[in-house]
């Protein structure tokens, strides 16, 4: 089965929908249109194996984003709720937000799950990209916060990303004494960066993860700056606490991968 990704900014829409044939043999091509219409009233209930991530309107199938999420959502149709046990069908979707704000850093990738399970143990690479509008990107500052029980940066590993034709870039990383935050901090000379809504990779970094738990790596844009000669001007809004950019990374145990291991093997 195909995993679909729901995209977007908080609230974004996206519709279910519905064929199917009876039992009288009458068949709908729309029993849920893509406008949400529904032909036949009461003969489905929508639902979903999560609802922190998104929201479903129970009679129409509407989906609405809110969150990325760690895992795949389930959304499930059931025919004739009123009934005993009706049949079930069922899809599979990633939540995983978009930069849409001019200004705003994702974390993570762009589609699917933003960040796929890892192991303790494992080394673990997350991609940055930026929303710069129609503005080149000449300058930064942003604060990235992580649980320094589950991740441990890995300084050599944290790096720019920008290629020598979209500009000369002098990164400098750093690492707070509580070992819980990292700032990065760069001018780009003859800056082509640019990006909107789907973000313009600019940088990432590197962790070892610690310990299994479910934990959230996001951050804040401190500052972004544009190429206006002698005059930067910024772009966004300053102590922007990143959107797209606030994600969950599962880490399990050791032993499961093993186990997983010994199962894949048998």
């Amino acid at each position: 089965q195909t995993l679909t990704t729901l995209s977007g900014g908080l609230g974004t829409l996206a519709q279910l929908t519905v064929g199917g044939t009876l039992s009288d043999g009458r068949k709908y091509d729309n029993l849920v249109s893509t406008s949400g219409k529904v032909s036949l009233p009461g003969l489905l209930k929508f639902s979903s194996s999560s609802t922190s991530p998104l929201t479903v309107s129970h009679t129409q199938g509407t989906v609405v984003l809110l969150n990325n999420f760690h895992s795949k959502i389930s959304l499930l149709v059931t025919t004739c709720p009123a009934g005993a046990n009706g049949p079930i069908t069922s899809v599979e979707i990633a939540c995983n937000r978009k930069p849409v704000r001019i200004g705003d850093v994702d974390l993570g990738q762009s589609s699917g799950i933003p960040m796929k399970p890892s192991f303790v143990g494992d080394v673990i690479t997350i991609p940055l990209r930026v929303n710069t509008g129609d503005k080149y990107l000449a300058a930064y500052n942003i604060l990235i916060f992580f649980d320094s029980s589950v991740l441990a940066p890995k300084m050599e590993g944290i790096k720019n990303m920008v290629t020598q034709s979209k500009g000369s870039v002098d990164l400098r990383v750093s690492l707070s004494e509580s070992k819980n935050q990292i700032t990065l901090a760069a001018v780009i000379q003859d800056s082509k960066v640019m990006g909107l809504e789907n973000g313009e990779l600019f940088a990432q970094l590197q962790f070892i993860t610690l310990k299994p738990q479910i934990t959230l790596v996001t951050g804040t844009v401190v500052q972004l700056l544009d190429s206006t000669l002698g005059d930067p001007q910024p772009i966004g809004q300053q102590n922007f606490n990143f959107q797209a950019g606030s994600i969950p990374i599962v880490v399990k145990s050791r032993q499961r991968r093993e186990a997983q291991n010994l199962n894949n093997v048998s």
